[in-house]
């Protein structure tokens, strides 16, 4: 099973529903409200896998942490949910410890994380940053 299909089946054996949604403006988007919630991805502005699992990484983010901000929040409520949402997304797709063994096996530079664990570079250094802030690296 591909990375990305187990993202899948594990976002949806927590009761989130996933559509293809082609007219979001975003590459993902979260929705919570009575009825329960939903990622919708737009397959059009999603270039590659790992664009694709931060995504929808992200989003789950956003429902399992209950970062749901709405529409015209402050600036710093976006940026604090934002924050979780990346935090979970770097959890779940780069554990710390495969991290560290990446880094102690001499893969160290952005590029070389990045094709090792198929994520793009800007999630790296978002998840190096991430780390370093909680003061694990």
């Amino acid at each position: 099973m591909s990375d990305i299909e187990q993202l899948y089946n594990e976002v949806m054996a927590q009761g989130i529903m996933l559509f293809n949604y082609a007219a979001a403006a975003t590459p993902a988007t979260a929705v919570q409200n009575r009825y329960g919630s939903a990622i919708f991805v737009n397959e059009r502005l999603v270039r590659t896998t790992a664009e694709e699992k931060y995504a929808v990484a992200h989003e789950a983010g956003h429902i399992a942490t209950g970062s749901m901000h709405p529409v015209g929040s402050p600036w710093e409520v976006i940026a604090q949910d934002e924050y979780r949402a990346d935090k979970y997304a770097v959890r779940r797709l780069l554990p710390l410890e495969r991290l560290l063994e990446a880094l102690r096996e001499g893969d160290v530079e952005p590029w070389q994380l990045a094709e090792r664990f198929n994520q793009t570079e800007a999630f790296i250094r978002r998840a190096v940053y991430i780390y370093r802030c909680d003061g694990k690296i």
